[in-house]
C-alpha cells in the first residue's frame, strides 16, 4: 500500500484548494492507498526557531511538540508528497511558507536531503486567469523541493477563482483530474 501525506495550507476548508485536494484523496483511497492530511491553518503550528536542535543531535525531526510533530515520521514513510496552496498577494500561502520553514531538519547543513526520493504533486489556486501568472511562486516552492529531493510529477493550477466568490468555483474538468490522478498514485 502507497503511503500519501498530504499538505493544505488554505485557511478555507471549502476553497478552491480544499476542494481539489478532497478530490486527490478520494481518488487515492479507492486505489487502497493510505493517506495522511495536515491542515496547516491548524493554530497550534509554529514556526522554525532556529534553534539547531535538529542539527545538533544530527535528527531529521524538530523539537517542538506541536500539530507538525508527527509530520517528519509521515514524510520519510511516504511514497508522495501533495502540496495545496492559494496564491496570496503574488506568493505562496503563509501557512505554506511557515510548513516551509519547518522542513529544515529534513537536509543536514550541506543541503543533502535526509527523506528524498518522493513523488510530489503540487496544487495552486489563483485569482489571476492565466496559469503562469505567478509562475515565480511556484518555482520558488518547486526549488525548495528540490533541494528536498522530491520531484515534481504534476501541477494542477485553478484559475479564476477570486475569495469573493463562496463556495470558490472549480470547474468539474480539474475536480475530474485530480480524482483521476489520484487513482494512479498507489
Amino acid at each position: 500500500m502507497k503511503k500519501i501525506v498530504i499538505f493544505n495550507s488554505s485557511p478555507r476548508l471549502h476553497g478552491a484548494v480544499s476542494q481539489i485536494l478532497e478530490k486527490l484523496m478520494q481518488g487515492a483511497r479507492e486505489a487502497s492507498s493510505e493517506v495522511v492530511l495536515y491542515n496547516l491553518n491548524h493554530a497550534n503550528i509554529r514556526g522554525c526557531q532556529g534553534c539547531m536542535y535538529c542539527k545538533k543531535k544530527n535528527l531529521p525531526t524538530c523539537c517542538q511538540k506541536d500539530y507538525l510533530a508527527p509530520m517528519y515520521a509521515d514524510i520519510a514513510a511516504a511514497d508522495t508528497i501533495i502540496i495545496g496552496s492559494p496564491i496570496y498577494m503574488f506568493h505562496i500561502s503563509g501557512q505554506l511558507q511557515t510548513w516551509v520553514n519547518r522542513l529544515f531538519p529534513l537536509a543536514d547543513m550541506q543541503h543533502t536531503p535526509l527523506a528524498p526520493g518522493k513523488k510530489l504533486i503540487t496544487v495552486y489556486s489563483q485569482g489571476a486567469s492565466v496559469p503562469q501568472a505567478f509562475q515565480g511562486a511556484m518555482d520558488y516552492l518547486k526549488s525548495i523541493m528540490d533541494i528536498m529531493g522530491w520531484k515534481e510529477i504534476h501541477r494542477i493550477v485553478n484559475t479564476d477563482c477570486l475569495p469573493a466568490m463562496q463556495p470558490a468555483h472549480v470547474p468539474d474538468s480539474i475536480l475530474q483530474q485530480a480524482y483521476e490522478l489520484g487513482k494512479t498514485l498507489n
